[in-house]
């Protein structure tokens, strides 16, 4: 895996626990919906390793 993709796991996990103590609804979303793009930027980084994985 690149270091690029190393980091955007990192920011994939911490986001993926952060939607527990948040009360704002925009907020909430923004943050429920980040991960999923950091995972969409890992697949066009990575098309023929991500398949259609995650």
């Amino acid at each position: 895996m690149c270091e690029l993709c190393t980091e955007l796991d990192k920011k994939i996990a911490h986001y993926t626990q952060l939607p527990g103590g948040i009360a704002d609804q925009r907020a909430l979303n923004a943050i429920t919906n980040f991960p999923a793009d950091l995972q969409a930027k890992k697949r066009e980084l990575h098309p023929e390793s991500m398949g259609n994985a995650r």
